[in-house]
């Protein structure tokens, strides 16, 4: 028996078969069952809300992990953000509670929170003249309206038995609402944190007015990632990882909020120590926290009241069914996925 002619007709086998392979496209094949990242557009906003658990989730891997690959694109506004959505730039936004009328009417699809926003409020100037709500009655309200700003400003008005109608709203972009307050333009203005705590550090005699707390936990704000409705509908297994990701993120920053801060600075160039002063302005639940906020029913409530109190701003004609514009479940079955 010739054992080297058959080692060597076997070599000559392999050979074959390599070059055949080669020739019918089998390393092609084996290439394509490679995992290739997904790539998303995120729009978000620079503060603790909008920006953190992203910044979280990039700097520990999560995305990565998921098989995404995360592009980041800083927005001012939820309006702005839903508008750049419906044209196909972007695939996922936060937008705040102010702006969730939008998806209300059918422009995108919910399908997460990560916190709770207290850090909305409304602050005039010693200059105002203002030391009650009932005294808002015919004054100038420096707003980004369509955003919490606005359903803050209701809220206060309402309490004092006012309405929207008492007031005049002067919109304006929230990179803009605070330099218009501390030039004296504006002695009176509506908005959120950080632009909150800067004007009330650098204008002596200022106050806030009211914010969030006064009607917290009736009236709560979430922050709200949504989906493009084109993403959402062809999507649902990348939206499903990207969540788990965040789910990951949620829980680490509850842990090492410091280090949440750190990263989300370095993000949005937002200064850290006005991070900081954020962070007791708003609630950020534990990953098992948030679990149970959905098992309750409570985030459904949550919009349910939201949506009244649009239909009494009458930004919509009638309050909507939650599983129209968002999914009721996708949180649960990402928390269960291994990845």
């Amino acid at each position: 028996m010739n054992l080297y002619g058959k080692s060597k007709k076997m070599i000559l086998s392999a050979g074959a078969l390599s070059l055949l392979a080669l020739g019918t496209g089998m390393p092609n094949a084996m290439a394509a069952r490679r995992t290739v990242p997904m790539s998303i557009t995120v729009a978000y906003m620079a503060n603790m809300g909008g920006a953190s658990t992203l910044a979280v989730a990039e700097h520990m891997g999560y995305f990565k992990k998921a098989g995404l690959n995360v592009h980041l694109d800083l927005f001012q506004t939820g309006p702005a953000e839903l508008d750049a959505m419906a044209s196909g730039t972007v695939n996922i936004a936060y937008i705040g509670s102010g702006a969730a009328f939008l998806p209300m009417k059918g422009m995108a699809k919910i399908f997460f929170i990560d916190s709770i926003g207290l850090g909305d409020g409304i602050v005039v100037s010693k200059s105002s003249g203002v030391h009650t709500l009932r005294q808002l009655k015919g004054k100038s309200v420096l707003l980004p309206m369509g955003t919490t700003a606005e359903i803050i400003l209701y809220e206060a008005l309402k309490k004092a038995g006012l309405n929207l109608n008492d007031v005049h709203m002067v919109n304006t972009s929230p990179s803009s609402e605070a330099p218009a307050f501390l030039s004296g333009r504006a002695p009176i203005m509506a908005g959120w944190d950080p632009n909150l705590q800067v004007v009330l550090n650098r204008s002596p005699g200022s106050k806030l007015l009211a914010s969030d707390r006064m009607f917290y936990p009736k009236v709560s704000l979430p922050g709200i990632w949504t989906a493009s409705n084109a993403f959402a509908k062809n999507n649902v297994s990348a939206l499903t990882k990207f969540t788990w990701a965040m789910l990951q993120a949620v829980n680490y920053k509850a842990g090492h909020m410091a280090q949440a801060v750190s990263w989300t600075s370095q993000m949005t160039g937002v200064p850290a120590p006005l991070l900081s002063q954020s962070v007791k302005d708003s609630i950020f639940p534990s990953e098992s926290n948030l679990l149970k906020y959905y098992t309750s029913g409570d985030v459904s409530k949550w919009f349910n009241t939201l949506g009244s109190t649009f239909v009494a701003m009458k930004a919509l004609q009638k309050v909507p069914a939650y599983n129209s514009y968002a999914f009721p479940d996708l949180v649960l079955r990402a928390s269960k996925l291994k990845l």
